[in-house]
């Protein structure tokens, strides 16, 4: 049962895309409250 776990997880994150991580791209996938703090954060 614990391996069937795993195959299933491993297809799951196969067919999700992959997390740009230059701060460009994860600006554009931050929600508008991310958004919100980053900013908070720099001020």
């Amino acid at each position: 049962m614990f391996l069937q776990l795993q195959v299933w997880s491993f297809l799951l994150l196969q067919e999700t895309t992959t997390v740009g991580w230059d701060p460009r791209s994860l600006w554009n996938q931050m929600g508008t409250l991310a958004k919100c703090v980053v900013v908070l954060l720099f001020i």
